[in-house]
């Protein structure tokens, strides 16, 4: 996504639609959200608050990495 978004300067619409559109469907909140519910329910705090956290770092991660590689190819 950080890629993506970093690298189609010109193509307004086809970054909208990739980025947000496609991608963004694979990685949405209502998911991560009930994963985490899942989690809570079975007990599982520990994974719970690691599943947060890890999700968060790595997601962010990613998109930084992400961008320095499309600027790196630019």
């Amino acid at each position: 996504m950080g890629f993506l978004f970093f690298y189609l300067k010109d193509g307004e619409n086809l970054k909208l639609f990739l980025v947000i559109g496609v991608l963004g469907g694979f990685t949405t909140f209502s998911s991560f959200g009930m994963e985490f519910f899942i989690l809570i329910l079975n007990q599982k705090a520990t994974f719970a608050i690691l599943y947060v956290l890890l999700t968060n770092i790595l997601g962010l991660s990613a998109v930084f990495l992400g961008s320095f590689i499309a600027r790196l190819v630019e």
